[in-house]
């Protein structure tokens, strides 16, 4: 996914129309569906704007788009195991 398919997920997110999206960074009407590459000044500007976009989902796709977001989960886990060794001689853990 590119950086602008990321933008239009988070504008999609934010339930916004692409012309209120333009005004609010800056960028002229129709800037949006014209450009094919997004300079880093308006890349800057749509984090400075929307602050809780996550740069790092915008720039490398990974995490989280909102920042903060991510409910951390806790499992319990069992602190008992079996080791055993199988048929063919591997050690197995139960």
């Amino acid at each position: 996914m590119t950086v602008k398919e990321r933008i239009n997920q988070f504008i999609d997110y934010k339930g916004i129309r692409i012309n209120a999206f333009e005004l609010s960074i800056g960028v002229s009407k129709s800037y949006w569906s014209n450009t094919q590459k997004i300079s880093a000044e308006v890349v800057a500007e749509i984090l400075r704007v929307y602050s809780e976009l996550s740069a790092e989902w915008l720039m490398r796709g990974e995490g989280e788009m909102i920042k903060g977001n991510t409910a951390v989960k806790e499992k319990s886990a069992s602190k008992e195991f079996v080791v055993y060794v199988d048929e063919n001689g591997f050690l197995k853990m139960k």
